[in-house]
């Protein structure tokens, strides 16, 4: 068998020479451009399997390497060829610009029965190997972002509180913006569609999910309300807005009690209207055309869910876990480049909890980079007595980016939470403000800042620990800087927006207020002025005349204008780790 000259095939490609060799060989890039079947770890004498889409091809050995630059295989001959020699396969990347680098395949030793087999597999491979990188320059120049919105109490119908906002013309630059309604095949729910908002210069494509949760919490009896009720009675921390309506509460039960002890005793008899069928008749009708409506399906949602009684358990996790699987499932898409959870009223208490327990499930997770830096988590941890949240926030955003830069996979840059009785936290989640201190010193509750630990080395206040790991290359141990479970808002803004109460609760959202007191200062409370005889708490998201600085205010909470932010965080972060997910195809 004669030799033939050395098979050689080259392809340029627009990637930093050490960026296309991470991709190359990676578990992510490796079967994308060598084949489903193929495997190799750049490690000296290593067994290796180089393959196509049919399966292996030819099996192999490492026998040099210069890392980041060539390595050389010895290949044993494919099964077809019959007895042939061993060749030797040569890959190297060199750098052309900054941006740029030649791949060159080279291949020695082969007869010339089999030049045209190797030449053709080379070829194929180095095809798909520039469609990848294709694909990750088509990703960095194309981010897309998720908001999935929390509706709050009430027998809201499936999507209304979607599509309620999405004319409100908060998720959209400009009436011109074009909108599709989509089937939504994250959330499970053949009930519910996706959003899909176009891209503009400014703003990425966005998607809009609602998490729907109306149908989970159902039953809820008068004892249950009435028991969640008298333990609010019976608090000694009752909010200073609530206050005044807490004392009418009871101003109206003592009326009701002497009135009922005067009529017993005889001293004030009722009047004669009120004793007939009248009175049967009136409380009928009210019950059923406005009292029940207002205990059961309004005030009943919020007592089930606030309350973690036996009863109530059952629905507290069904409705939870529906949310953290559909955060999950977003981040597991590979789709999208950024989340926010928007949670109106009790669905802002809702999401804080699908944040807080997503966070803890997946806050150790990372893809083993190669070269990771921490400097903007140092910078959180050094600023975690700043008392300014826009400070703070600057420093979230950074500490985010950072983390994705890292491979770390968490995509929730903001919480917005609208009405939110989370202002109420300490009266509503806790049997005492002393338990509800307890429960965030113990990490039980996430704050914004996190609740730090000390160093004992350093005095070193810290909201992370460090976790050791092997290069995927190398096998060198390297260390990643892991946030604790209880500090999503390391990482994560939280902005809220309430209309401000006046005329002793009459006016403004009394369910609503600022959130910063009960769960840290680097929450951004953002009060709205409210319109006389409008009700404030349904509101945030209509168009209600005017200036509608509401809308404005919200708008600017979402920070949906965020394209040029996303594509600079893609830039930057391993191409690896934006490969487009191959489950995606074309729709928009």
């Amino acid at each position: 068998m004669t030799d033939q000259p050395p098979l050689i095939q080259e392809l340029r490609v627009a990637l930093p020479a050490p960026e296309l060799w991470d991709l190359m060989w990676r578990p992510e890039g490796l079967p994308r451009w060598l084949g489903p079947r193929a495997c190799v770890s750049l490690r000296m004498h290593d067994r290796c399997a180089l393959g196509d889409e049919a399966g292996v091809w030819r099996l192999a050995r490492i026998v040099s390497m210069k890392t980041g630059t060539s390595v050389s295989f010895s290949v044993e001959p494919a099964p077809a060829w019959g007895p042939a020699e061993a060749t030797r396969v040569t890959v190297t990347v060199t750098a052309t610009t900054a941006a740029g680098c030649t791949v060159r395949v080279e291949e020695t030793g082969l007869g010339a029965a089999h030049a045209d087999d190797a030449t053709r597999y080379w070829a194929s491979r180095l095809s798909r190997l520039a469609s990848l990188v294709r694909q990750v320059r088509d990703r960095r120049s194309n981010p897309r972002q998720a908001v999935i919105v929390i509706h709050g109490v009430g027998e809201q119908q499936p999507g209304q509180t979607l599509a309620a906002l999405a004319a409100s013309g908060v998720l959209s630059s400009s009436k011109g913006d074009r909108m599709w309604v989509k089937p939504d095949h994250v959330s499970g729910s053949y009930e519910l569609h996706r959003l899909t908002i176009e891209g503009t210069a400014q703003r990425p494509t966005t998607d809009a999910f609602e998490l729907y949760w109306a149908h989970v919490i159902r039953d809820t009896t008068l004892g249950q309300i009435g028991m969640w009720l008298r333990r609010l009675l019976f608090r000694a921390n009752v909010p200073g807005t609530l206050r005044p309506a807490w004392l009418a509460v009871w101003a109206g039960l003592l009326v009701s009690a002497v009135a009922l002890t005067a009529t017993a005793l005889g001293v004030a008899p009722l009047p004669a209207w009120l004793t007939g069928g009248a009175l049967v008749t009136a409380a009928g009708l009210a019950w059923r055309f406005l009292i029940r409506g207002l205990a059961i399906d309004v005030i009943g949602d919020a007592a089930r869910y606030l309350t973690p009684d036996p009863a109530n358990i059952a629905h507290r996790q069904a409705l939870r876990s529906a949310g953290v699987e559909l955060l999950q499932r977003l981040h597991d898409s590979g789709r999208y480049d950024r989340i926010v959870i928007l949670g109106h009223s009790l669905g802002s208490v809702i999401a804080y909890d699908i944040l807080t327990h997503a966070w803890a499930a997946m806050h150790q997770r990372h893809r083993r980079p190669s070269r990771p830096a921490f400097g903007p988590l140092a910078a959180v941890e050094r600023a975690l007595s700043e008392r300014d949240p826009a400070a703070a926030a600057t420093l979230q955003a950074a500490a985010w980016r950072q983390q994705r830069m890292n491979t770390q996979p968490w995509l929730v840059t903001d919480l917005v939470t609208v009405g939110s009785p989370l202002a109420h936290a300490p009266f509503l989640m806790a049997a005492s403000a002393d338990a509800f201190a307890r429960a965030q010193a113990d990490r039980m509750l996430p704050t914004c800042p996190p609740v730090a630990e000390i160093e004992a080395a350093s005095k070193h206040r810290r909201v992370s620990f460090d976790r050791p790991y092997r290069d995927v290359h190398t096998g060198q141990p390297r260390t990643f800087t892991v946030l604790h479970h209880a500090a999503p808002f390391a990482v994560t803004r939280w902005t809220n927006l309430y209309f401000e109460v006046g005329w002793l609760g009459l006016r403004g959202d009394l369910i609503g207020g600022p959130v910063a007191p009960a769960f840290g200062p680097w929450v951004s409370d953002i009060p709205l002025k409210p319109r006389s005889f409008t009700p404030a708490h349904t509101s945030y998201w209509l168009a209600l005349g005017g200036a509608n600085t509401h809308l404005d205010a919200l708008r600017a909470a979402l920070r949906l204008d965020a394209r040029a932010e996303l594509e600079a965080t893609l830039a930057a972060m391993p191409a690896f780790a934006v490969l487009p997910d191959p489950r995606d195809g074309d729709e928009q």
